[in-house]
């Protein structure tokens, strides 16, 4: 059953103004949770596109809870800042669809993940040596 315009109006509004659950939006409308998700519409964040000035939306709660907002023109994702409606100066986390020819998603945290391992590497490394060291003096006292 396809709802009507009241129930697709009424759907986005309690979807996008309440933090009621899914399943209760769609039990107060008479909906199956996949035509409510059908009717769910994106909305605006209010901001546009670092990368080609695209109007940038939400797609879900979730997304708008976390200030990640899909250029619908270029599809890049970026954070949005609440404060002043503009996409962030940051990287984009992914860029959808960089060449209309090819679907290829690039993940642009990479350095940061190589940061952390290298973090991570240079910790472990020092334990390793503090202990050789505790070790070390530890049977000299004997």
């Amino acid at each position: 059953m396809q709802p009507d315009e009241r129930a697709i109006a009424e759907a986005n509004r309690l979807y996008w103004e309440s933090d009621t659950p899914i399943a209760e939006i769609a039990d107060r409308l008479d909906l199956s949770r996949r035509a409510l998700y059908e009717a769910v519409q994106p909305v605006n964040a209010e901001a546009r596109c670092n990368r080609c000035g695209g109007e940038m939306q939400y797609g879900n709660r979730s997304a708008r809870k976390a200030g990640y907002a899909t250029c619908m023109t270029c599809g890049a994702e970026e954070l949005v800042d609440a404060a002043d409606g503009s996409a962030s100066s940051s990287p984009s986390l992914s860029v959808v669809n960089t060449d209309p020819g090819n679907s290829v998603r690039t993940d642009m945290r990479e350095p940061d993940l190589r940061h952390r391992a290298m973090m991570l590497g240079s910790a472990a490394i020092a334990g390793v040596a503090l202990g050789s060291v505790a070790a070390w003096l530890a049977t000299r006292r004997e």
